[in-house]
């Protein structure tokens, strides 16, 4: 019990983190329609509309392996308390400082690896060269002690070659896209 809170603390940390690297947003935030997701403008008091059933087969499928590189190259960074790798995959600077001190935080009940690292995709709510938000399912629960699978919906951003986490949420219809707007990019 007190390592499934331990998660969910973890969980509630990363938002944290991502709240306070926010700057301040207008007051009115537009959302921009991508080639491959279907979005109505919006203000930042309601969330969008998003559909995705124009992305492509390929698509989903490109954007299901970022994500899961993405989570697996966290995890792996944080396990092994690898500055280079959690660089590679903070798309914030906030996250590199609180990865720093996640590995004493985390009951590890083995090591991370691509096959013991599960992200299944739910949807792709936002699909920019900018900003990528997904929402999956995410079980931890092979090299973690914890209750997961734990629904998650993530804000990427682009960092060198690939992509990294710039904010989590629990739920599709939160306020991500100021995030993908305003978010200060490291």
């Amino acid at each position: 019990m007190i390592r499934q809170a331990v998660v969910m603390v973890l969980l509630a940390v990363m938002a944290v983190y991502t709240v306070t690297a926010l700057r301040q947003p207008e007051t009115t935030v537009v959302a921009m329609p991508s080639t491959t997701t279907t979005i109505r403008p919006t203000t930042t008091t309601s969330p969008p509309t998003i559909t995705t059933t124009g992305v492509s087969l390929d698509r989903r499928a490109e954007v299901a392996a970022i994500h899961h590189d993405a989570w697996f190259r966290w995890f792996d960074g944080v396990y092994r308390q690898d500055p280079e790798v959690i660089d590679s995959v903070a798309g914030v600077n906030a996250l590199i400082g609180w990865a720093a001190d996640a590995h004493d935080i985390v009951a590890w009940t083995d090591v991370p690896t691509r096959d013991n690292v599960k992200v299944t995709l739910q949807r792709i709510l936002l699909d920019r060269p900018d900003c990528l938000v997904v929402s999956s399912i995410l079980d931890i629960t092979e090299f973690v002690d914890s209750s997961g699978p734990y629904r998650v919906v993530d804000v990427l951003f682009p960092v060198g070659d690939s992509w990294g986490f710039a904010a989590f949420y629990m739920y599709e219809r939160e306020m991500w896209q100021v995030d993908c707007d305003y978010l200060q990019r490291r």
